[in-house]
């Protein structure tokens, strides 16, 4: 990362993530956890997705819903633990013979023994991502946006934590491209560069032909180990490709 400016990204919290999430992690400083937004019921935030024989294979958080109307991502209440040892079973059972099985397993199933004493579904989704996070080996600082009073309004939300952390360059994700365009002039005017993660997985490692991408982060440690986040690096375009993107942003918010 370069040391000129104070990075910072945001993210929701979602389960066990894909490599996009941690490179984007990777390239800041600061990677704020956004759980004091609305739950998405059947989303990223409580499902992810592994590779078995047969294919994908997509594990689900069971989560209390009925009754809770709009809630908030840390309201939001596991249903059950009866999950916790179908999901290490499915784990074990599908990369027992990945090169790195042995080596990171023993430490995973620790940590969902341990999560049945997690009433709370951003309890395990946290605790996992920091796992993956030194096992990839990425130093940035993690913080939940719920430490902070901000304001209810998405963009003067993020404005709010750049300005209260001393932020000068926030890394947007992609996918915020369409709704963050419009409000540059307001980052401009706080003296935040805004910029976007452009990322696309490349191939690596894997059971069970043909490759299959934007799996859950835990198929790329099982594969490659340590080589892991240099296969994250791999997949991120370079500077000239974010600067093309960002120029294609300003013209269309004008």
């Amino acid at each position: 990362m370069s040391n000129s400016l104070t990075k910072l990204a945001i993210m929701q919290p979602t389960y066990l993530p894909w490599v996009g999430y941690f490179d984007l992690m990777d390239q800041v400083d600061t990677f704020v956890i956004l759980d004091n937004v609305q739950f998405s019921k059947q989303s990223w935030q409580q499902r992810n997705r592994l590779k078995s024989p047969q294919g994908e294979l997509l594990l689900t958080i069971p989560v209390v819903t009925k009754g809770k109307g709009e809630q908030l991502i840390a309201d939001v209440q596991l249903a059950n633990h009866h999950f916790l040892n179908k999901h290490l079973n499915a784990i074990e059972m599908n990369y027992r013979r990945t090169p790195y099985f042995e080596t990171y397993f023993q430490e995973l199933k620790v940590l969902f023994e341990c999560a049945h004493r997690f009433a709370y579904l951003h309890e395990l989704t946290l605790s996992l991502i920091v796992w993956l996070k030194h096992k990839l080996g990425i130093t940035t600082k993690i913080i939940s946006a719920s430490d902070f009073n901000l304001s209810n309004e998405k963009i003067n939300r993020i404005i709010d934590l750049c300005k209260h952390l001393n932020v000068s360059h926030y890394i947007s994700p992609k996918g915020a491209t369409d709704y963050l365009s419009p409000f540059l002039a307001s980052f401009q005017k706080e003296n935040i560069v805004v910029s976007f993660q452009q990322y696309e997985p490349i191939s690596y490692k894997q059971l069970y032909p043909p490759f299959l991408s934007h799996l859950s982060s835990l198929d790329l440690l099982f594969n490659e180990g340590p080589n892991a986040l240099n296969i994250v690096h791999k997949g991120r375009k370079n500077d000239e490709d974010s600067t093309c993107l960002k120029r294609k942003i300003i013209n269309l918010s004008r």
